[in-house]
């Protein structure tokens, strides 16, 4: 569709190298097993605000390419394809700077992962609930197995299931699976 379109094409230029998002994939995939309860639930909260400073970092650098862009075209519509999780951060960001935007998703509601919302948190500054990093270390769990696919049913699914655990229950099952003390 792109192509021949006639339509400025414009690619994001994010402020980080090839090392920082080989680093931000291995944070991605670290894991918390054989760790005392409380600590697994510390180091993910360090790993979060890592990958949270990542994401920022790009959101804001983004955010300073389409206000330069919508300067330049004052009378053009800005199209920006992002994922739901950068929705929030990105529009703050821009707001930041004074430029304009709407913001639509391809699903109502659209689903996130549970770690969606720590790490919002994280970026504002804010501090994630125990419940939070619960839900995320349990959602960590059940979608490193290979037959995982993060669609909207299977992420509605997970959610609906997590939210029926109690924090204790969250708890237990964390224990069993991770080898956690």
């Amino acid at each position: 569709m792109i192509h021949r379109s006639g339509k400025t094409i414009v690619i994001e230029h994010p402020p980080v190298g090839v090392g920082d998002a080989l680093d931000y994939i291995v944070l991605m995939g670290q894991q918390f097993g054989d760790t005392p309860f409380d600590e697994a639930c510390r180091r993910l909260t360090e790993n979060l605000a890592k990958r949270a400073d990542y994401e920022k970092k790009r959101d804001d650098a983004l955010a300073r390419q389409l206000t330069g862009l919508n300067r330049r075209h004052p009378d053009s519509n800005i199209l920006v394809i992002r994922g739901e999780a950068h929705q929030r951060s990105l529009g703050n960001a821009l707001a930041a700077l004074g430029t304009p935007a709407r913001s639509l998703t391809s699903h109502k509601p659209m689903l996130t992962m549970f770690e969606t919302e720590p790490m919002q948190k994280l970026i504002a500054g804010q501090k994630p609930t125990r419940r939070e990093l619960l839900a995320t270390l349990v959602e960590q769990v059940e979608t490193r197995t290979p037959i995982f696919r993060p669609t909207q049913a299977n992420i509605r699914a997970l959610r609906n299931q997590i939210d029926g655990m109690s924090d204790r229950q969250c708890e237990e099952y964390l224990k069993k699976r991770l080898n956690l003390t």
